[in-house]
């Protein structure tokens, strides 16, 4: 009788064990408790994050104010002068960029991190980088790494009616880079753009007004979209996806509000591989959801209401809208 006791317990404890390594391939779910907490359940990649920030006994903080003229010249003169752990600390406020040179193509960035390792551009408070010249990108990032963007908001000025040709924020060759609480508004074709990147973070972001999409980032390992306002992208009818993902691997889209969306479609995505949307709202979208994305390459849940962080995001995007409209009556 001992034997089969035995005997038993083992049966269970196996059948458990097989159960546990069953994966899950979720459905989607109206969930009405509380927000699950970070990080999910589901686990993607050890390359999904942004790798440890790097920290130096020597770093330094370089200040920028907003001086007379509002120039974000001063900006890209801290870059170019920091070294690795170091910090660019705007002072909040309006920084302007006009292009220099009209015979240049493409024209300058407002700003750029180019071969950059180990910095940290941020504001104490809100501080608003616009191009005033519609072929001008307020954000470059090209083959940097370990790079920390926060309370930093980027957008285009002054257009009159023009649409951009550039993207807000393009990102090529980065490596752990972090978004946090920053608006990219693209008075153009993308918010957030680019392609070959590993480890990229978006973190209680706001993306507004891409005319093409909202995200549109190709031969990328590793994207986390986590408690992120993603609104008014697709004005035209030259817009495709919410999300234009090509050979991307490794995607977690996490409590994201989706709010006001005119694209023809949510997500393109073309040879991508474990892509994971769990916890996200959306409302008042002119695409149609798919109605299950489940499966080998898909984990999708959604829930009624966004939580406190993406909701941060939709109020930074309202106050950087007025912050705009006042700024256009300046200009012009």
């Amino acid at each position: 009788m001992k034997k089969v006791s035995v005997i038993g317990s083992l049966c269970v404890a196996l059948i458990v064990i097989v159960l546990a390594c069953i994966p899950y391939r979720g459905s989607i779910v109206d969930d009405d408790e509380a927000f699950p907490p970070w990080p999910p359940e589901a686990s993607l990649s050890d390359e999904l994050m942004p790798a440890p920030r790097f920290e130096s006994s020597k770093a330094k903080t370089w200040t920028v104010e907003p001086g007379p003229e509002s120039s974000a010249a001063p900006i890209q003169a801290a870059i170019d002068r920091a070294m690795p752990g170091d910090t660019i600390l705007l002072k909040p406020g309006v920084y302007l960029w006009h292009k220099n040179d009209s015979t240049e193509t493409p024209p300058e960035p407002a700003v750029r991190l180019k071969n950059v390792k180990s910095l940290t551009l941020r504001s104490d408070g809100d501080a608003y980088v616009f191009c005033t010249d519609y072929a001008a990108m307020p954000l470059e990032i090209f083959d940097a790494s370990d790079l920390l963007i926060e309370n930093v908001h980027f957008g285009h000025a002054g257009l009159l009616g023009y649409t951009c040709t550039a993207a807000t924020a393009w990102l090529y060759g980065g490596n752990s880079v972090t978004f946090r609480n920053c608006v990219l508004h693209g008075s153009g074709r993308e918010a957030l753009a680019g392609w070959k990147n590993k480890r990229v973070l978006v973190d209680g972001c706001a993306l507004g007004r891409g005319t093409f999409a909202g995200i549109d980032l190709s031969f990328t390992t590793g994207l986390t979209v986590r408690g992120c306002y993603l609104a008014d992208c697709g004005t035209d009818n030259r817009a495709r996806c919410l999300l234009d993902l090509v050979l991307l691997q490794d995607m977690l889209f996490w409590g994201n509000m989706i709010h006001g969306n005119h694209n023809k479609c949510f997500l393109h995505a073309d040879r991508t591989q474990r892509l994971n949307f769990s916890g996200n709202v959306f409302f008042d979208n002119a695409f149609e959801m798919p109605d299950d994305l489940r499966g080998s390459n898909f984990t999708v849940t959604t829930q009624k209401w966004p939580n406190d962080k993406a909701q941060r995001a939709a109020e930074n995007y309202r106050r950087f809208l007025d912050v705009l409209k006042e700024l256009e009556l300046t200009i012009h």
